[in-house]
């Protein structure tokens, strides 16, 4: 369970692009239309949304805390964006299993 200010500190150290596609989805390649398909831009969506928020924090972080807060939508941000930070960790643990020598 995640709490405001936890979220807001996950959203403000956080740096780059957040990428909250769920699952190891090819969306690229010849013949795969996958990328223009609705859960893609849903989740192309949410990742520029959570980027957006990050820059109203950035610029205007008294009146970003207020709505978040007053909307309470920051619930919703938050689910996202820890999705968002296990894929990038996901992706990271993979990266550099992929590039270490085979033992066997």
């Amino acid at each position: 369970r995640v709490d405001f200010e936890a979220f807001v500190e996950a959203l403000s150290s956080h740096e780059g692009p957040l990428d909250c596609e769920p699952g190891a989805r090819v969306t690229s390649g010849a013949s795969n239309h996958m990328g223009l398909g609705g859960v893609s831009k849903h989740y192309a969506g949410i990742s520029s949304e959570l980027v957006d928020i990050a820059e109203r924090l950035r610029r205007e972080p008294a009146a970003t805390r207020r709505d978040l807060r007053a909307t309470d939508s920051w619930r919703y941000y938050a689910g996202h964006l820890h999705q968002a930070r296990r894929q990038a960790k996901a992706s990271a643990h993979r990266q550099r299993c992929a590039s270490m020598p085979s033992l066997a």
